[in-house]
């Protein structure tokens, strides 16, 4: 069962980086402890008591419900930090395996890009009403796209995404911005029993006013 969020947390997390595509993983630190959650498009926490995941599979029933606590509330009364999937490689955290990611690599300098993301919404909250789009954003390139992703059963695959919010919408975004615009580029990992490895970019500036370019639904696939 996904729990959605207090609107603060997500007004707070559209302003912090992407774990990977459309999802974060949180560390909520406590006086005694740390506790990883996963936040599925800044808008649910995703209970990912699966076996596998790495994440709360083992938590007693009462320190999962002080976590689903922590994100009802209001964000001010808690504090985290967003972890990179870089550092999930380099940590060996959540059973990452898996190229460089996308978050590790040097910048590279583009002038204009076009691709698209794969989320459970239609309605992204990194998107500004201007179709700005949040420094810290994931997408896939075109290339890659094109060739390997056809349902939101290969993005689920292809990207790691976590399969109980599967990515039926197909979120473009196109740009030109006359200033040279700072991207990442590497490998989704291997999460959450999925495969990754298809090559994604982080727009590590974010993308400027109009890039946002609509959404489209794509078939299931088969899981």
């Amino acid at each position: 069962m996904n729990v959605a969020l207090h609107p603060s947390w997500t007004a707070a997390l559209v302003r912090q980086p992407e774990t990977g595509m459309g999802y974060q993983v949180v560390e909520l630190q406590h006086h005694d402890r740390r506790d990883l959650a996963l936040v599925s498009t800044g808008l649910e926490l995703v209970e990912s008591r699966q076996r596998g995941w790495g994440l709360n599979c083992r938590w007693p029933r009462a320190r999962w419900e002080a976590v689903i606590g922590a994100f009802t509330r209001h964000v001010e009364d808690s504090d985290f930090r967003i972890v990179s999937n870089g550092e999930l490689l380099r940590a060996g955290r959540l059973g990452a395996r898996g190229e460089e990611p996308a978050s590790a690599s040097p910048d590279f300098l583009y002038q204009s890009g076009i691709g698209y993301r794969y989320l459970s919404v239609a309605a992204d909250p990194r998107i500004a009403p201007d179709g700005a789009v949040s420094p810290g954003t994931f997408y896939a390139g075109m290339n890659v796209v094109d060739r390997q992703v056809e349902s939101a059963a290969d993005a689920t695959r292809g990207f790691s995404l976590p399969p109980t919010a599967p990515p039926i919408y197909r979120h473009a975004m196109q740009h030109y911005d006359p200033v040279l615009t700072a991207i990442g580029i590497g490998h989704a990992l291997g999460l959450f029993g999925q495969q990754g490895g298809l090559e994604e970019f982080i727009l590590r500036q974010g993308a400027p006013a109009g890039a946002y370019r609509g959404w489209s639904e794509i078939p299931p696939g088969i899981r």
